[in-house]
């Protein structure tokens, strides 16, 4: 079914949040992952142009946990059973989160080792 109007597309996006952060432990984990990071930032006075990269990066590991997710919920729904390309399906899926992890923390250690190598 479609919706309407823009705010049951937002409405309908936030219960999916809401749905992935109640189910899937790694959206908890890096939500304290990226609580760290920000307070670490903070410490080293990074400046507010530098965030433009580290929000991207963070958007970006949100977004692909939560089509990671939406991917395993699909596959889950097909077959419970093991299958040899729902197996690839689910694994590229997650390479897409391990790549935006590894954008976060390239981009995090950036903005630290400007701050204390400069």
């Amino acid at each position: 079914m479609k919706n309407k109007n823009l705010l049951q597309s937002i409405k309908c996006a936030l219960q999916g949040l809401k749905r992935a952060f109640a189910t899937e432990k790694n959206l908890k984990t890096y939500l304290l992952i990226i609580c760290f990071t920000m307070a670490v930032n903070i410490l080293f006075g990074i400046s507010y142009k530098s965030y433009t990269a580290y929000i991207i990066c963070v958007c970006g590991v949100f977004s692909a946990e939560c089509l990671n997710t939406a991917m395993e919920v699909i596959c889950n729904f097909l077959t419970e059973e093991y299958e040899e390309k729902i197996k690839d399906a689910k694994d590229i899926a997650a390479a897409g989160v391990l790549i935006w992890g590894f954008a976060f923390w390239i981009t995090e250690f950036i903005l630290i080792g400007e701050k204390l190598f400069a």
